[in-house]
């Protein structure tokens, strides 16, 4: 990047650095075990024979929680034949089609590659293992007030991993929109800015976020629905300690990933 600007040094009006995407991946790490998942198994007296029927049922109430039906109602959902395409580009179609200026924007459905559970005979016993797979994967896509542009990505079958994702450029949009300056963009790059201080300024507001609490409020319903599976655990011989494990293991271990970078505008852009 320094090579860069040194290059084009007379075209460069202004240098921001901040967040370009940032990723957050949340799961009970409980259940993403077999040893955890056959625990499970036992304390909500579930056969393994009747595994499958059980997570089917249980995928059914993660969909309910899920706002498909409202968003079906509202027209804001789409089934996509393939999950290769550009999830993105399919929401904002429908942004495009129906807009709004805050709240969800559109649920995409497909199905992807994913870990998952299912039963298999070992030494002939059964059991249940983990393994790859795939399942139906829901994609919500909002204009949050603060964030801008968002989406909550929720595998749908057990271990039910959660994927959140933001764009630190549109967030900074939204964060100069809301303070009356002025900008060009192309694309995801800004060309001219009014106040490149200020906007510098706003990108390193971004890194004092409260991540853990904003992710609660983000997943909402998702997060609750999805919790209940452990905490309404049940065993006749050891369930009182097994709850209170399912207690402690349903909180989603959040980690995350982001792609930091600079933007340069150039003057020869704007």
């Amino acid at each position: 990047m320094k090579s860069f600007l040194r290059r084009l040094a007379s075209a460069v009006v202004g240098v921001l650095s901040g967040f370009d995407r940032v990723v957050f991946k949340g799961r009970m790490p409980q259940l993403y075990s077999p040893e955890g998942m056959n625990c499970y198994a036992s304390a909500n007296h579930v056969r393994l024979l009747d595994f499958k029927k059980h997570a089917k049922e249980v995928t059914q109430q993660v969909l309910q929680a899920s706002l498909v039906e409202q968003a079906k109602a509202a027209g804001r959902f789409q089934y996509l034949n393939s999950g290769k395409g550009s999830k993105d580009e399919a929401a904002r179609t429908i942004l495009e089609q129906r807009p709004i200026d805050e709240g969800l924007a559109a649920v995409l459905q497909c199905v992807e590659p994913c870990w998952t559970f299912d039963t298999k005979s070992v030494n002939g016993r059964l059991t249940i293992q983990g393994e790859m797979g795939k399942c139906s994967s829901l994609y919500h896509y909002y204009r949050h007030p603060r964030f801008g542009w968002m989406y909550i990505r929720v595998q749908t079958w057990f271990p039910f991993e959660i994927q959140i994702g933001l764009n630190g450029r549109e967030w900074l949009a939204h964060q100069m929109d809301q303070a009356g300056m002025r900008s060009t963009r192309s694309d995801n790059k800004f060309l001219w800015v009014e106040d490149w201080q200020r906007a510098q300024q706003l990108l390193q507001e971004q890194l004092r976020t409260n991540w853990s609490r904003s992710s609660r409020r983000w997943c909402g319903r998702c997060i609750r629905c999805i919790r209940t599976i452990w905490d309404d655990c049940r065993s006749n011989t050891t369930g009182r300690s097994i709850k209170a494990s399912g207690r402690r293991t349903s909180r989603l271990l959040l980690g995350t990933c982001w792609r930091s970078g600079t933007s340069a505008g150039c003057g020869t852009g704007s």
